[in-house]
């Protein structure tokens, strides 16, 4: 299955996610996203890659929590950071070695190894001369959300709801969002939005900087391609310096931060409580899935599911203090 699709325009291209219903990020996924930025990153044609979403409402909802579920079952015990910490230094350097990847992937690893390829993509977006832009329309929470900080630019359109939500299934974010939301927000509201899993409207998150321009559907995509068209005319070399004087400040503080990070939530995805939670968490967007509506399934995921979850999050409730 093809999950992007790339249309060029110039030295533009639009990669275009579709996964129906709800654009959730899985393995596939990011493998299929890593070969592309890596092709894209080296044509010396394309220098700036839009990164949108062709089913609507919905820009990526989050990373797939039943692949997750998979994944923190595969050790079959509760973990603790320090270890998962070890886990992710070997599994980076036998990553590196081609005839050991294969290994890696049909192992316990392979949770490890998706992480890892997560923050890759994500690394190599931040350090690479060409410019990413965000165009998000509809839901993008967790690892969407994750995704659309990655980029240098961020559009989003009016209705719109983006957050970080994963402490309400007992968790927290795994992809470097939390790293991504300190430069924009500080610790007091990164703490606060992480903390409590609060949904921001896109306003808001224009407002606090999370995003850059607030737009609507129909005028999203020409919007993007268009900031994007007006820094691709931009000397490659100048556009590689800008970025490396913006991103360098905390590349190092950034990466140790976000391998703690990694462990952190390999850890609490290992523990019996939290998989419970995801368990049920997925059997209600599966649930969602079989039932017919006109409503599209992006607004559908967070009316009825998502935002239910956030509201009724209560720590003893749903996370019990229990390894």
């Amino acid at each position: 299955m093809t999950y992007f699709t790339l249309h060029r325009t110039g030295s533009v291209s639009t990669l275009s996610l579709h996964h129906p219903p709800a654009n959730f990020l899985t393995t596939d996924v990011l493998i299929e996203l890593s070969n592309h930025i890596d092709a894209l990153d080296r044509d010396p044609q394309v220098r700036a890659v839009v990164l949108a979403s062709s089913i609507p409402d919905v820009f990526a909802s989050h990373y797939d929590v039943g692949e997750l579920l998979s994944y923190a079952r595969a050790s079959g015990i509760s973990i603790d950071p320090a270890t998962v910490r070890m886990a992710l230094g070997v599994a980076y350097t036998i990553g590196r070695i081609p005839g050991l990847r294969a290994v890696l992937r049909s192992s316990q690893f392979t949770g490890v190894m998706a992480l890892l390829r997560y923050h890759s993509i994500i690394e190599r977006m931040r350090s690479s001369s060409t410019v990413f832009v965000a165009a998000v329309d509809g839901t993008a929470f967790g690892g969407g959300l994750e995704l659309a900080l990655a980029c240098d630019i961020r559009l989003i359109t009016e209705s719109s709801r983006v957050g970080l939500p994963e402490v309400a299934i007992g968790i927290m974010p795994g992809a470097g969002g939390i790293q991504s939301l300190l430069p924009i927000l500080g610790t007091s509201s990164t703490l606060e939005l992480v903390r409590t899993a609060r949904p921001l409207d896109a306003e808001e998150a224009v407002r606090l900087g999370n995003f850059h321009t607030l737009t609507t559907p129909n005028a999203l995509l020409a919007a993007a391609q268009e900031v994007a068209e007006q820094i691709s005319k931009r000397p490659a070399a100048l556009v590689r310096a800008i970025k490396g004087s913006v991103y360098r400040h905390d590349r190092t503080p950034h990466r140790r931060a976000a391998r703690f990070e990694q462990s952190e939530f390999m850890s609490l995805i290992s523990k019996k409580s939290a998989q419970t939670a995801m368990e049920q968490y997925a059997r209600d967007v599966a649930d969602l899935e079989t039932t017919p509506a006109a409503t599209p399934f992006g607004e559908r995921l967070y009316d009825q599911v998502l935002s239910h979850w956030i509201q009724a999050h209560r720590p003893a409730q749903h996370y019990p203090n229990s390894n």
